[in-house]
């Protein structure tokens, strides 16, 4: 049976949608209005291009008919305002990953968006734990994963971030 995850409405301002192809060139913008903000943590948004990006939002698009993941946008007021992604691995193991653009930070939509999405995929069988990788030093992340009810289970492996390494740590939240 296929998953139909999206769209997952969270309130009559919010809610998340399933990012196609065509959503490229708006989230590429997002992404580059935003490589400051996000860059500090994510290596990665120094170097996508749009071209990068359509490729990975086709790939997203591949996980999810085949129920290994996805990617979805976070919409507020019809406005794209950020992402999360899932990587789903044999062992049952559901990665996460969430962005939002710094304008809307601090207003408890990530927190929002990620509980409501929780919910949801804690239905799934196939998922039997939530992992999110984060940089140690992003305190407001961390803080979102502490707030949902993640649990820092390990230090990951660290990553070469605006010419440094930076630690990483993943916290797990175990599906009941």
């Amino acid at each position: 049976m296929a998953w139909c995850l999206f769209p997952l409405y969270i309130g009559a301002d919010l809610e998340l949608r399933q990012l196609k192809v065509a959503h490229a060139d708006r989230q590429y913008d997002l992404l580059n209005a935003n490589r400051v903000h996000i860059g500090r943590w994510e290596s990665w948004a120094w170097s996508t291009t749009r071209d990068d990006q359509w490729r990975f939002l086709h790939t997203c698009l591949g996980r999810y008919a085949n129920q290994q993941g996805f990617a979805c946008g976070i919409w507020l007021n019809n406005q794209l305002v950020g992402m999360i992604t899932a990587s789903l691995d044999d062992d049952g193991a559901m990665e996460l990953s969430y962005w939002l653009d710094q304008a809307h930070t601090g207003q408890g939509i990530m927190t929002r968006a990620m509980q409501r999405l929780m919910d949801l995929l804690q239905c799934l069988p196939q998922i039997e734990r939530l992992l999110l990788v984060i940089a140690e030093p992003n305190a407001a992340s961390r803080a979102v994963a502490t707030r949902l009810g993640f649990e820092l289970a390990y230090p990951a492996s660290p990553a070469f971030i605006e010419g440094q390494w930076v630690q990483r740590l993943t916290y797990i939240y175990l599906v009941t």
